[in-house]
């Protein structure tokens, strides 16, 4: 899977752009081996391997902010960067966290990661909202800050698990930029529902 994933990082592509059905046929040439089941099939597959081996931990705050948004009829959406299909995603969250996003958008559905704005733009699209009328909340600046002012969006940046995090993860510069006045940085996204967004 490596070499495949170096391969197109040569190609100035990521993985995580291709949908399972573009990737696993690349999988297969580099190995010169055929699919033993239809290719559709083994997508599937491919999109839901380890989710019930290892399963995410669901933040329990965004949890919480999920149901209370979604109570007030606020349409709530959820932007990875992953090679796992975003339906795939929709159904593992309902199912098993009891989160009922209005849509998942996954980097492989759309062939585009953050921070690129057309993935921003895809959720507008699904909104069916003006790019202005969205806010934002995400823990990158360089993915999710930028990449929404970059669609046109309000901005937020959580920090609330920054301490949960790898040491070398991120940028260590990422929270010296907190201080930007016009994107507010929260620690809980409880004070989400304490503000008000609107221009």
């Amino acid at each position: 899977m490596e070499a495949v994933h170096a391969r197109l990082r040569a190609q100035g592509r990521e993985s995580i752009t291709f949908d399972p059905a573009n990737l696993v046929p690349q999988y297969a040439e580099y190995l010169d081996a055929e699919l033993t089941v239809p290719l559709d099939e083994f997508a599937r597959d491919y999109s839901m391997v380890g989710l019930a081996e290892h399963p995410p931990i669901a933040n329990p705050e965004a949890v919480s902010i999920v149901h209370a948004l979604t109570e007030r009829e606020i349409p709530v959406i959820a932007i990875t960067n992953t090679a796992r299909r975003g339906s795939t995603w929709k159904e593992y969250l309902r199912g098993v966290v009891h989160l009922d996003f209005q849509h998942v958008i996954a980097s492989c559905d759309s062939g585009v990661a953050k921070p690129n704005p057309a993935i921003f733009r895809e959720a507008a699209r699904r909104l069916g909202l003006a790019s202005h009328e969205i806010l934002h909340v995400g823990d990158r600046w360089e993915l999710d800050v930028e990449g929404a002012l970059g669609a046109g969006f309000g901005a937020a940046l959580y920090s609330g698990l920054w301490h949960r995090y790898p040491e070398g993860l991120y940028p260590p510069t990422e929270p010296n930029l907190t201080g930007q006045s016009s994107v507010p940085c929260f620690q809980s996204l409880e004070d989400l529902l304490k503000r008000d967004f609107r221009a």
